[in-house]
Order: structure tokens, then C-alpha cells, then sequence
């Protein structure tokens, strides 16, 4: 009750100090509005009027000058055209605030000097040789009718200061009437405040009471989606507030394990269903195909028809391990583990296990390189047990600022010049090709084989800590 109290007293003297305000504005916006009146517009409406002066007294001589050739009339042209010079300047320091009457000024002048042109190009006519009475009246109606413009011109002018004026005078008026109205509102609110006080503390203070208890109830009935507003006074909000965080909470547990179930159950189907592929369907087409291959070495004849069905075992194959891997999600950031992974698994197909080494910041190579380096090292190795009857093999990768390269050697037979490049080579180039890299193989006939496959580092460094992919390579069995 004390807070509420306070609040409304406060209520009432952010009241008065608004209303302070309000009418202070008011009040700096009226003595502004007198400011302009006194110092601008009523100054600008009689410039005004002493440049029409001005204006019709110059051209006044001008004609008399034409008429009489007398010097008086001349010297009077020059003066008065100072003077409206002078005027002008003035003019203008007063409505440059109002972008139109600034136009109105600036028409005025344009008006003014082509009429001043032309006057002066008749009085130096006058000057050096009289002037016959059809010249005179030729000329007099020529300055007259430009002369006439400039009045036009000016009249705007005037008009558009008196409206300047007259709008001060409005605006002027108008925050009189502000003042009054901003001081009848103020009382008015003063007087309903101090009239609802004593309902809308009640309201306040029972209203909301009433109604966290009963959205407690609600939750701990069991009803956790009914969610509990945080409203009336500071500590009946804050508790709500508590009380819908604590509800959220167990919603999110809930949520979590759910999920969580969901989760594992999927992992171990997945798990299963990858171990039953990999032990065995791929173990059966691996060793189909290395009989098949078998076949083709020893029998010359049989290799032609032999050698689309090991590419399309080999094929299968691959397809089968992409699909084993992506059941396994195989982490691609933990490179150096999933590297010796490969080459432990590929020591049965082989016979001997292969020699690795590592280089630089294998880790950090990127998603898209990780998963096409982990290919190809399964396809080299493939091609080695398959192909190259080797005794020892070796395998390097290697990351540098600018590359990312694997190497895999082999003391074998070399590959076969008349043997044309299969799928797992063609994959490998096109692996490489898709990240910006090369891939060459170096036949040392009779010594072995090389295979450099060579990267960007740049096409496919990705920031540390990023989700992982599954990689689309299989396992070596």
C-alpha cells in the first residue's frame, strides 16, 4: 500500500512538472514567435514597401532623364539604384528562413535587373545622341512592360510577407490557447487521479493476487502449457515471473528427455543398421570383388568381360560405405583419429599395416576437405590391395598455410598402361576438381605407385568449433 501510495503521488508530481514543461515550451515557442514578428516579418513587410518605393521613384528618372537629358535625373538614377541594392541584401537577410519568399525575392530581383538592363542601355542611348520622339515612346513602352513585371514580382513579394505575418500572429494566438488548454487537462487529470486513488488501489492490489494464485493452482494441478502473466505490483509480478520460469523449466526437462529417448533409440537402430551393412553385405561384395579381380589378373581372357563388373562392385561398394557412414556419423574434425582409423581397417585387406605420417593442423582443414580427403584415402587404399600386390605402403598428409595434400605410396607392380583409369580414379579428380585441386599418379614401372592429391587449404576452411557432417566415404574392411 505505501508503494502504490508513493506511486501515485509520484503520478501526481510528474503531472505537475510535465505540465511545467509543456507550458514552458509553449511559452519559449510564443516569445520565439513574437521574436519573428518583431524582428522579421514587420521588418520585411515595410523593406518591402520602401523597395516598391524605391523601385518606381528610379524609374521615375529614368524617364525624366530620357525625356530632359538633365543630370540631375541621372545622378538620381544612380543613387536610387544603390539604394535598392542595399535594400534588397536586407530583404533578403530577413526571409531567408521561408524558402518561398526567398523564390518571391529572387524573381523580384531577376525582374529587376532585366529592367535595369534595359534602362540602362537606353539612358547611354540618351547620353550619346538625342533621342527623335518615336525612339522615346518605342522606349518608354519597352521599360514599362518589364517594368510592370518587376511590380507584379514585388507584389507577390508583399503579399507573401503579409502572409509570414499573419501567420506569427496565428501562431502566436495559438499558443495562447495552448497554455490554457495545457492547464485545464493538467487539473482535470489531477482531479480523476485523486478521485480513482482509492478504487485502483484495490483493484491493484487484490485483481492480480486472485489470479496467481489461481494460474498456480493450474500448474500444480498438472496444467504446465498454461502459461502465468507477470502483472500488478513489483513482487507479485516478480514471483509469476518465477513461477512461469520454474514451469518453463520443467516443460524444457520434459521436452529434453523426450528427445533424449528419441535420440538413442535412433543411434542404436542406426548403429545396428550400419553394423549389419558394414559385417555383412560390404565384407561379402569386398571379397567378390577382390575374387573377381583375382579372376581377371590370372586369366587374360576373362579381364574385358570382368572388369565393368569389378567397376560396378566397386561402385556398390562405395555407395554402401557413404550409407554406413552417414549412419555413423563420423566426427570430420577429429581428422588425425579418423586417418589412423582408416589405415588400421585397411591393414586386413592388405596384409600389413601402412605408414602414416601427419603434418601440420590436420584438425582444421574444414568439413568439405575432411570428408574428400577421408574418400580418396579409402579409394587409394582400395586400389592398392586390389591392384597392386604391394609388400609395404605408405601414407602422408600434410597441411600447410596454402594446402591441404595426401600422399600414398606403394612398392607394387605400377599400374597397367593398358588398363583404362576406372571409377575410384575418375572420383578422386572429380573430388579434387570440386574444391579447386589437382591429382596425379606416378607409375615407377616395376617400383610402385604415387598418388598426390592436392588441395586449397582456403576452399574449404571452416571456423573451429562448427557442427560436424557426416562424412560420405566408407569404411576399409
Amino acid at each position: 500500500m505505501r508503494a502504490l501510495t508513493y506511486g501515485l503521488t509520484a503520478i501526481l508530481v510528474a503531472l505537475f512538472v510535465l505540465t511545467w514543461v509543456a507550458m514552458a515550451i509553449s511559452r519559449i515557442d510564443l516569445s520565439r514567435a513574437e521574436g519573428n514578428l518583431r524582428s522579421r516579418w514587420l521588418p520585411a513587410q515595410n523593406a518591402s514597401f520602401v523597395l516598391e518605393t524605391t523601385y518606381v521613384d528610379q524609374e521615375t528618372v529614368q524617364r525624366g532623364y530620357l525625356l530632359t537629358r538633365e543630370t540631375r535625373f541621372l545622378q538620381a538614377f544612380t543613387q536610387y539604384q544603390a539604394t535598392s541594392t542595399s535594400l534588397e541584401t536586407q530583404l533578403g537577410s530577413m526571409v531567408k528562413g521561408d524558402p518561398r519568399a526567398l523564390a518571391d525575392l529572387h524573381r523580384v530581383e531577376e525582374a529587376h535587373g532585366a529592367w535595369l538592363a534595359l534602362a540602362t542601355e537606353q539612358v547611354a542611348t540618351q547620353t550619346e545622341r538625342p533621342l527623335t520622339a518615336a525612339e522615346l515612346a518605342s522606349m518608354a513602352e519597352a521599360s514599362g512592360t518589364r517594368f510592370k513585371a518587376v511590380r507584379n514580382d514585388l507584389t507577390t513579394l508583399t503579399g507573401r510577407t503579409n502572409v509570414l505575418a499573419a501567420d506569427e500572429l496565428d501562431r502566436i494566438a495559438g499558443e495562447n490557447g495552448t497554455e490554457n488548454l495545457i492547464t485545464a487537462v493538467a487539473v482535470v487529470i489531477a482531479l480523476l487521479v485523486a478521485a480513482l486513488a482509492v478504487p485502483a488501489l484495490r483493484r491493484v492490489l487484490t485483481r492480480p493476487l486472485h489470479n496467481l494464485l489461481a494460474r498456480v493452482q493450474n500448474v500444480a494441478g498438472g496444467d504446465y502449457d498454461s502459461s502465468i502473466p507477470a502483472e500488478g505490483p513489483v513482487e507479485l509480478a516478480a514471483l509469476a515471473r518465477a513461477v512461469d520460469q520454474m514451469r518453463e523449466s520443467i516443460l524444457g526437462s520434459m521436452r529434453e528427455l523426450v528427445e533424449a529417448r528419441h535420440r538413442l533409440i535412433l543411434r542404436d537402430e542406426r548403429v545396428r543398421i550400419a553394423a549389419d551393412l558394414h559385417d555383412l553385405s560390404v565384407q561379402r561384395l569386398f571379397a567378390l570383388g577382390l575374387s573377381l579381380s583375382a579372376v581377371a589378373s590370372r586369366d587374360r581372357t576373362a579381364a574385358k568381360p570382368l572388369l565393368p563388373l569389378i567397376d560396378e562392385t566397386d561402385r556398390i561398394i562405395r555407395e554402401l560405405r557413404g550409407i554406413i557412414f552417414d549412419l555413423s556419423h563420423y566426427d570430420v574434425t577429429n581428422m588425425r583419429a579418423n586417418v589412423d582409423e582408416f589405415v588400421r581397417d585397411s591393414s586386413r585387406a592388405l596384409g600389413y599395416t601402412p605408414v602414416v605420417s601427419m603434418h601440420g593442423p590436420i584438425d582444421q582443414i574444414g568439413r568439405d576437405t575432411a570428408e574428400a580427403l577421408l574418400a580418396v584415402l579409402h579409394e587409394a587404399l582400395s586400389n592398392v590391395a586390389r591392384h597392386a600386390h604391394a609388400t609395404r605402403a605408405e601414407v602422408t598428409v600434410a597441411v600447410t598455410a596454402e594446402t591441404v595434400s595426401l600422399t600414398v605410396t606403394d612398392d607394387g607392380d605400377g599400374l597397367d598402361p593398358l588398363r583404362p583409369p576406372g571409377g575410384g580414379t575418375r572420383n578422386m579428380e572429380t573430388r579434387a576438381q570440386q574444391l579447386g585441386g589437382t591429382v596425379s599418379v606416378e607409375n615407377r614401372a616395376g617400383a610402385g605407385t604415387t598418388l598426390i592429391w592436392q588441395v586449397p587449404r582456403a576452399s574449404a576452411t571452416s571456423a573451429a568449433g562448427g557442427p560436424t557432417r557426416t562424412a560420405d566415404v566408407g569404411r576399409i574392411t
